[in-house]
């Protein structure tokens, strides 16, 4: 599942200022936030889909600090996977989920690994996801499904 276009990811992902990876990243998940939060479950996946692309992308290319990476994407992938939720797509929720956990592989071998390790046990303790999240970003962030709208 790629939600990030090859242009687009090649191009950000060729920039040296890497705080426009985080600019872009934030800006991202705030406006799948919007959306979120006007329930409009289909219009926000695009947008989060894109920063977890983004940010996933950047922690494997080692344009980020190790910890920093390993939040980021934990935190784009709780929300990806609890917007696909709304929409009563579980499967696409879990293969999130699981696309983060394989992604923070990477900072096992760094010094961040004790946080990188904290991560994972978040993503698989769906329990921890709302308070995680709101640890880290005041995003809206439900628990509960709603019925997303079909095309």
């Amino acid at each position: 599942m790629h939600f990030l276009c090859t242009h687009h990811r090649r191009q950000l992902l060729a920039t040296s200022d890497n705080q426009r990876l985080i600019d872009t990243w934030f800006e991202w998940m705030s406006t799948g936030g919007l959306y979120y939060e006007l329930e409009q479950w289909n219009e926000s996946i695009p947008y989060v889909g894109c920063a977890f692309d983004l940010i996933s992308d950047a922690l494997w290319a080692k344009r980020i600090e190790p910890r920093l990476g390993a939040t980021k994407v934990t935190l784009s992938a709780i929300y990806l996977a609890e917007t696909f939720r709304q929409c009563h797509a579980e499967d696409k929720a879990r293969f999130s989920l699981g696309a983060a956990f394989q992604r923070l592989g990477i900072v096992l071998g760094t010094d961040a690994a004790p946080w990188a390790r904290e991560c994972m046990g978040t993503l698989l303790d769906t329990d921890r996801h709302p308070t995680f999240f709101q640890r880290f970003l005041n995003l809206p962030f439900s628990a509960r499904p709603e019925q997303c709208m079909t095309h």
